[in-house]
């Protein structure tokens, strides 16, 4: 039985920063059948173990976990290299496990993948087969998203149920999700409904980190990142996000050392909310998401005892559910094409092969997409003085050519900014401005 235990997990072990965990699993499932055997004396009655024992035994599988291969480690979900599926973590104490590939998915009891569980992981429900049609008007119910008409979803709904699909494949970049609107609005709500269905946590939600350090560690032990009731987003942290969502390393010095770094590797999907529009850095935007929630009336405000035991009955079909998307993606990624890829064009990709797993076409997941980023433009450009000036002077002018300090120079004296900047400073910042003006139609680079 210890002997089973040790091999099947073997992975969570591969890890000096796991240390402790090593300690509190011998302690817990492997001593007790076992006694001290093999690096205590015998006369120790099982479940009694001593520090010195526990000490050897720790250092025994640190020697054996040396031997072995080297896989990169995960949470929640990796990648299978023998079929390119895919494995989930359900985070449940029998070690269960969900393998998905083109051909569906099933159940396993236990297997040697490098899937690591930190801390804060929480359990997912065990997936269950229903109906199509059921499990996603569970989902609709459960978020606060703009209708459809004639019967169609709305283009927030598309995006909300792709992006959580996205959460369950391993391969990034991903987009951020970013989640707006009214106080009341269950921002917070649907943030935590997301992070339940594809990667329940200790701590759900959490506010944004003060500094890229504590990011990159909650994105090491976590698969999504969820940040709740933002305010505004200052401009490192929003180069951060980006570059989280994207994939990017992470290094800095190691403690007590003069010459030793530790250094990862972070891809993430990210999830944020807050009542303005977050969305104000065009580099964040075009890497995002955004759904602006309706006000919910008075006569439609459930109790949370009501609505999370809704949760706690319909969770089991909607994750079976989006892993039917995730089987129905490994088998159509091969054959789908984009003729004009938009922006983060790995998850419109993975995307337009999910969604015949909802009903939804490749044409309607395009549109949705094209809606979203229109409106993200739109709102970036009304949030950026520079944009503001160019798209005016076009509209103005019909065409316009100059030198930024001619723009400087023409827009203040028009009346079309309310800016004064140094030529040399207008210059860099109109290489950021300039993609939103230029997807209007209205700006052309020399």
């Amino acid at each position: 039985m210890a002997g089973a235990y040790l091999r099947s997990h073997e992975e969570g072990w591969r890890n000096p920063k796991h240390r402790g965990q090593w300690r509190s699993t011998l302690e817990r499932y492997v001593f007790p059948a076992i006694g001290a055997t093999p690096v205590a004396l015998a006369s120790v009655r099982p479940g009694v173990v001593g520090d010195q024992a526990l000490r050897e035994a720790v250092s025994m599988l640190e020697a054996i976990a040396l031997q072995g291969a080297v896989r990169e480690p995960a949470v929640r979900v990796c990648r299978d290299e023998q079929d390119d599926g895919v494995w989930l973590d359900l985070g449940r104490e029998d070690w269960g496990l969900v393998h998905v590939n083109a051909q569906g998915w099933r159940l396993v009891p236990g297997a040697n993948v490098p899937l690591l569980r930190p801390r804060g992981l929480r359990p997912l429900p065990v997936p269950v087969r229903v109906d199509r049609d059921l499990a996603l008007a569970d989902l609709r119910r459960l978020l606060n998203l703009r209708p459809g008409e004639a019967g169609q979803p709305s283009g927030d709904i598309v995006l909300a149920v792709l992006w959580l699909v996205s959460v369950l494949y391993p391969r990034g970049p991903y987009p951020v999700l970013a989640l707006d609107g009214e106080q009341g609005s269950a921002k917070t709500t649907m943030s935590l409904v997301m992070r339940r269905l594809a990667d329940p946590n200790l701590a759900d939600i959490q506010p944004m980190p003060k500094q890229e350090r504590d990011l990159a560690l909650a994105c090491r032990n976590g698969r999504l990142l969820a940040l709740d009731n933002l305010s505004s987003i200052a401009p490192d942290m929003a180069d951060a996000l980006c570059r989280v969502a994207t994939g990017s390393g992470f290094r800095e010095r190691q403690l007590y050392t003069n010459d030793e770094e530790n250094m990862g590797w972070v891809q993430n999907p990210v999830l944020l909310n807050g009542i303005p529009a977050l969305l104000a850095r065009g580099d964040l935007a075009d890497r995002a998401i955004a759904l602006t929630l309706p006000a919910i009336p008075d006569h439609l405000r459930r109790t949370e005892v009501d609505f999370w035991r809704e949760f706690d009955t319909a969770a089991a079909g909607i994750l079976g559910l989006l892993l039917d998307a995730i089987a129905t993606a490994l088998r159509r990624l091969p054959e789908v094409r984009l003729e004009r890829p938009p922006r983060m064009a790995d998850f419109a990709w993975l995307a337009c092969a999910a969604a015949p797993a909802f009903g939804w076409s490749e044409g309607q997941v395009l549109a949705a997409l094209e809606e979203n980023r229109a409106a993200a433009v739109a709102g970036v450009i009304e949030a950026d003085a520079v944009a503001a000036t160019i798209l005016a002077l076009a509209q103005e002018h019909g065409a316009w050519i100059g030198t930024p300090s001619e723009l400087n120079r023409t827009g203040m004296a028009g009346g079309f900014c309310a800016w004064v900047m140094p030529p040399g400073r207008l210059s860099p910042v109109g290489h950021s401005s300039a993609p939103r003006p230029r997807r209007e139609g209205c700006f052309r680079s020399a």
